[in-house]
């Protein structure tokens, strides 16, 4: 036997299926739900109540039958809309008190009109899944005021249309059964779906406050790194009075860029919660400065080695443009790609014209994403790997933002994706030629600026000094790596590893006398690495 229980969650499960509540809130999904389903059980209620009538010529009650169901069908529309969905079915239950009333005005009174009142107090029972109690109180006013009046005034109602005592007898009867079963069916519902929205809300409200949690951990390690690199340099640079060389300039310029990037994405998507960012279009040939915005990010790519393409089907696209927002969506696409695409890896972008719109596509050869993740990969502070030992870097803002500037200048952007083979972003935006008496030339530098140098003063991992005593250095990012192999390269005999497990590896086969090692690293997080080396007693001594 299958109880009520498993019953609604099955129906749950079919209709956020056929209705696609995934946009909305839990409470206006809740709502629609137990609409949907009441309006099906009471189309084939007032179906067989109205075929009833039919047989026993009582042409009041089918006319009643036939203008609900035209009312219910009206209702349907208005329920798929998700804005302000309580408001309609505050209006729909006080139509069906209203409708109510006046069939059984008609009909001669409350006692001639074949029950119609339980149709009445069916909408105030029905009401609980408005849940405010303001809104419970309009409907139950209402239903009372109107049955206040009814039998107020019954003695003043035409009695030529009022139902036989025959008619009457059989058409009470139907609606007594119906509706004393159809009430206690959705007070049980209705309370069931309450209670899984409130469990529902309870998980949202888990994960929310777990995001905010790897959002803090994210940004401020973030934040961290780059903030290191450049204080540790300045540090430096004062203490001994050396004159500065171009290699650490460029790594103090290229970490303060980081953290200026990081900084205004955050501020972008707060101007966007405001409403307080606008689209300031020019009229250029966007081909160059695509290209251009192309090629600053070849740098990046240089340092793992990736090959870059651009390719376009024109070398001309006069179009309107903003410029600020598109060099950041494409920006923040390639970031994306060089960050999740392996050394020796492969990046292209690819731009053209079609169905009237400017589509650029940007495809990599990296790890790809879950077809599950798919989804939620726009989410604003969500990472595919969320963890501590997620292999690379970032906040969780990069696409949510490009999906928000995307849907500001009215386009749209897609993915594809299969793990391990790669992914392909697809972005359309609106072709609009630019007009002639608006076309300015925008000059764009088809070479980006002098090329960046990593801070890295051996490319080797191993870096030797004098000194007996053995330093093992255990992070990701090459800045710090190489600020840290300067800082301590007079020393100590210094080898460095990439991640955790190489870094685990590396110490029990060298047992070094200290160990420096980050914490959010891939393969293995520095908290388990720290435990690992106590737990072993070949390496439990190490500082």
């Amino acid at each position: 036997m299958i109880s009520l229980s498993h019953f609604s969650d099955r129906l749950d499960s079919s209709l956020d299926k056929l209705l696609g509540n995934k946009e909305l809130r839990p409470q206006d999904a809740a709502e629609k739900k137990y609409m949907y389903v009441q309006e099906m059980i009471a189309c084939a209620s007032l179906i067989i109540m109205g075929v009833l009538a039919w047989f026993i010529s009582a042409k009041l009650i089918l006319e009643f039958c036939l203008l609900y169901l035209a009312i219910m069908a009206i209702g349907l529309l208005f329920f798929s809309i998700p804005q302000r969905i309580s408001n309609y079915i505050l209006t729909f239950k006080i139509i069906m008190i209203i409708v109510s009333s006046v069939y059984i005005l008609r009909m001669g009174g409350l006692f001639t009109s074949g029950g119609l009142f339980l149709l009445a107090i069916q909408a105030v029972t029905s009401s609980i899944i408005l849940r405010k109690y303001w809104k419970i109180i309009i409907v139950a006013s209402t239903f009372v005021f109107s049955m206040t009046l009814l039998i107020a005034f019954q003695s003043f109602f035409p009695t030529q249309d009022a139902l036989t005592p025959e008619q009457n007898k059989v058409i009470f009867a139907l609606n007594l059964f119906g509706m004393t079963i159809y009430m206690l069916f959705f007070s049980l519902y209705a309370i069931n779906l309450l209670t899984r929205m409130e469990q529902r809300e309870t998980q949202r409200q888990k994960e929310v406050n777990d995001a905010k949690t790897r959002l803090y951990t994210n940004i401020t390690h973030e934040f961290r790194t780059p903030l290191t690199v450049i204080l540790g340099m300045a540090d430096s640079l004062k203490t001994n009075g050396k004159i500065i060389d171009p290699g650490e300039v460029d790594t103090i310029i290229k970490n303060g860029k980081n953290l200026l990037q990081l900084v205004d994405q955050l501020l972008d998507l707060s101007k966007l919660e405001s409403g307080k960012i606008s689209v300031d279009k020019i009229s250029a040939n966007i081909i160059p400065f695509l290209k251009y915005v192309f090629q600053l990010q070849e740098f990046y790519a240089e340092e793992k080695n990736i090959s870059m393409s651009f390719s376009s089907e024109s070398r001309s696209y006069d179009i309107e443009f903003d410029p600020e927002k598109t060099s950041s969506i494409v920006s923040n696409l390639l970031s994306n790609a060089i960050k999740f695409t392996p050394h020796g890896g492969q990046i292209s972008m690819k731009v053209y014209h079609a169905d009237e719109r400017l589509c650029f596509e940007i495809k990599d050869n990296g790890i790809g994403i879950p077809q599950e993740k798919l989804e939620t990969i726009f989410d604003r502070f969500y990472q595919v790997d969320g963890g501590k030992t997620r292999k690379e870097g970032g906040a969780g803002i990069g696409l949510a933002l490009t999906r928000e500037f995307v849907t500001l200048l009215d386009g749209t952007i897609e993915v594809k994706s299969n793990p391990g083979v790669g992914a392909v972003f697809t972005v359309k935006l609106p072709y609009i030629s630019a007009s002639a008496e608006f076309s300015n030339s925008m000059e764009v530098v088809d070479e980006p600026g002098p090329q960046e140098h990593d801070f890295n003063l051996d490319d080797s991992t191993r870096v030797s000094s004098d000194s007996n005593q053995r330093l093992l250095i255990i992070e990701d990012n090459q800045d710090l790596l190489g600020y840290l192999k300067a800082c301590y390269r007079n020393l100590f005999s210094i080898s460095v590893a990439l991640d955790g497990k190489e870094g685990l590896k590396q110490a029990v086969e060298e047992i070094p006398d200290i160990i420096i090692s980050d914490v959010m690293m891939p393969e293995m997080d520095g908290f388990e690495l720290c435990k690992k080396l106590k737990e072993d007693y070949r390496t439990s001594h190490i500082q």
